[in-house]
Formats: C-alpha cells, structure tokens, sequence
C-alpha cells in the first residue's frame, strides 16, 4: 500500500474556502463547537443545507440561537467545518483499513 500523503486532496479546496471566512468563523470552545457540528449535520442531512438556518442549529444542539455566532460566522461556515470533520474521519479510516 502507498504511503498516505501529507495532505488530504480536499485540502486545497478547504483552504481555498477557509480563506474567504472571516476570522470569527474560528470557534473557541471545543464541546460548544463539537455540539454545534453535530447538530447542523443531523439537521443539514434531514433537511437540506437551504432549508436549514442557523437557529434551528443552535436549539437542537440545546443553545441559544445568537450563541451560534460566537461560534461561527454563518451557515457556510459551520458546513465546512461539518465537512471538514468528515472528510477527517473517513480518511483516517482509509488510511486504518
């Protein structure tokens, strides 16, 4: 098996997209920002990217809705990092198996 590179191949595209965030985009507590992600991506799954808004985001993960923008800049901006972790998550089990 080929040793795994350094970089995923969708890094490009996600530096690409994480250069056009603001820098507030940038969440600072980890179990806030974990809970978050993890709701928009039930929530992004069942209903459809357009169809969700971040205040819907903010209950299911039990917070107050203007919480979510201490956390995140926008709606494109938790979908890339839902992204990201998920591009994480199945790489590392390519790279396992």
């Amino acid at each position: 098996m080929a040793a795994a590179p350094d970089t995923l191949p969708t890094d490009a595209l996600l530096a690409a997209l994480q250069a056009r965030l603001p820098a507030e985009a940038i969440c600072t507590d980890a179990a806030t920002r974990e809970a978050l992600m993890t709701a928009a991506a039930r929530i992004f799954n069942r209903e459809g990217y357009f169809a969700t808004d971040t205040n819907a985001i903010a209950r299911a993960a039990g917070y107050a809705p203007a919480s979510f923008y201490k956390h995140f800049a926008g709606k494109a901006a938790i979908l890339l990092a839902v992204y990201e972790d998920y591009v994480r998550q199945e790489w590392a089990g390519l790279e396992a198996a």
